[in-house]
């Protein structure tokens, strides 16, 4: 082992957020059922083995592993939004359903198209898609397909979050903008700018996603997060900086997806803790308006999310 350097170095995620989280889920709240539409996940893993629903969890790859993450994607995006033993996420309290489409870092538009279905029939309140959707690739009967899902999503109070992508490119006006349920997201740094990875343009919000910058290497941007703790992939860093099996650092506009369902999930739990009903579509886009610092660039719609400027009481009071 060459350094070792503490957890918290890579939780500076949390900081940047601020989510109030603590009271809340003291209170043993209401649970928001995020349905996570990934690689699948490491339903054994300490940290989430007791957050997720296997009964209702479903593995759309057909390659006959249930549910099992064999990549260690969907692992990471679970970690960020709920892990609370020996690092934190966003917000613990949550029921994760987990439906699988790849084994890789590819899916077939087939199986996330079916995901979204049985997400939506299972009464999520929030479909997490920490994938990007290929824009330039999909035909027009496709997105029909998926903007009548999304419409079904909103009539039913169902958010959804996507990743923007990892190509830094700007992304035009697309079908996504149409609905106040559906969010694309955008990552920053630990300095609060544009990941030098992340896509930007039309998309709703920015949120952490951490960075690697290869030309003046640093380990201050990473953010630490869940892993599968039977692959190996990550070993070698991991004992270089000192990060113990089922635990890793990554970065990108899924982990920043992450991050959004986790906000939204506490939004969700707290507004219903208040209020004893679930949020609407239009209710939520005005909060995270709120809860959104917009800068003068062109990264993003809304620009970058975060509690720092805001007492959730504040927000709740005569918005509506």
């Amino acid at each position: 082992m060459k350094n070792k350097i503490p957890l918290h170095h890579f939780q500076w995620n949390l900081e940047m957020l601020k989510i109030p989280y603590e009271e809340l889920y003291a209170k043993k709240c209401f649970v928001p059922k995020v349905a996570l539409i990934d690689s699948g996940i490491d339903k054994y893993h300490p940290e989430l083995i007791k957050k997720i629903n296997i009964e209702d969890s479903f593995d759309f790859s057909g390659d006959d592993s249930d549910i099992l993450d064999l990549t260690g994607h969907g692992t990471m995006v679970a970690g960020v939004i709920c892990a609370e033993e020996v690092i934190k996420g966003c917000f613990p309290n949550v029921e994760l359903i987990v439906y699988k489409i790849s084994n890789d870092n590819t899916y077939r538009i087939k199986n996330l198209i079916n995901a979204i279905v049985k997400a939506i029939e299972s009464e999520v309140q929030i479909i997490n898609l920490s994938l990007s959707l290929p824009f330039d690739k999909m035909n027009q009967s496709t997105i029909d397909i998926i903007c009548k899902l999304f419409e079904k999503a909103n009539s039913l109070n169902i958010f959804i979050t996507i990743a923007a992508g990892n190509q830094n490119k700007k992304i035009p006006p697309n079908f996504t903008n149409r609905f106040n349920n559906v969010y694309l997201i955008g990552a920053t740094d630990r300095g609060g700018l544009k990941s030098s990875y992340s896509n930007y343009g039309a998309i709703d919000f920015l949120v952490p996603g951490g960075d690697w910058r290869q030309v003046e290497f640093s380990l201050d941007d990473p953010i630490v997060t869940c892993f599968p703790t039977y692959l190996h992939t990550m070993d070698q860093l991991n004992n270089n900086i000192g990060i113990s099996k089922g635990y890793c650092i990554g970065y990108g506009t899924s982990i920043a997806t992450a991050h959004c369902t986790g906000i939204i999930a506490f939004l969700i739990s707290d507004y219903f803790d208040k209020f004893k009903r679930i949020l609407k579509p239009n209710e939520l886009y005005s909060i995270l308006i709120k809860l959104s610092r917009l800068d003068k660039s062109e990264d993003s719609l809304h620009g970058e999310l975060s509690f720092r400027n805001a007492h959730i009481n504040n927000l709740w009071r005569n918005i509506f």
